[in-house]
């Protein structure tokens, strides 16, 4: 009975840690308010770049899109993000396209959002900087932008300061990116892009 009664005891222990831990990292996220064309306005540099998830079209003709091909691009439509990045003012999908080259050190990166049915058209949005290489997780943001809803010239730039320590997706880190190629029947591919990042002034 005792050993049962010890049993339960630290299942609830356990149990009420992980619900500390949960309660911690959402009080955290709340911290920051969502990445967006507003952020210089209020008090905060930091912002929450809360997971694009973008579905990707094959690149050509029975053409897979893959992230592995040193240069390539490829469009698509995002989606689950706030706006302007992955939903557009009246509420829609974004169109997006993704640009990637091959250099001797490192992978550039630009994805483009835009409100028009065409990708490139318009474009109100983008995440531009690098990766170490085509199975890294780490995207280092040197330029992002988020557009006001009338002005195509005006709204807040963004980066991440990639602070020694800190992980993909972490405070302080670059972005985490999940590029999954296409392959066999299914030539599109699926790529999610979340974390934080740092005002520019």
């Amino acid at each position: 009975m005792m050993r049962k009664s010890m049993l339960v005891l630290a299942l609830a222990a356990g149990l009420a840690g992980l619900l500390t831990i949960g309660t911690a990292g959402a009080a955290a996220d709340q911290k920051y308010p969502p990445c967006g064309p507003y952020v210089s306005e209020g008090t905060s540099d930091i912002c929450r770049f809360e997971e694009v998830y973008l579905v990707l079209e094959q690149e050509g003709f029975l053409d897979a899109c893959r992230f592995g091909s040193s240069n390539g691009h490829c469009d698509g439509e995002g989606s689950r993000a706030p706006f302007p990045w992955g939903t557009s003012y009246n509420d829609e999908k974004t169109r997006m396209r993704i640009v990637w080259r091959t250099d001797p050190s490192q992978r550039a990166v630009t994805i483009a959002f835009s409100w028009g049915r065409e990708s490139g058209q318009d474009e109100i949005a983008w995440l531009s900087g690098h990766v170490p290489g085509a199975g890294s997780d780490r995207f280092t943001v040197t330029d992002a932008f988020a557009q006001y809803e009338s002005d195509h010239d005006a709204g807040d730039h963004f980066y991440t300061p990639d602070l020694p320590g800190q992980g993909p997706g972490e405070v302080g880190g670059p972005l985490r990116f999940n590029f999954q190629n296409g392959s066999g029947i299914d030539l599109g591919a699926k790529l999610r892009v979340g974390g934080y990042l740092y005002l520019k002034h």
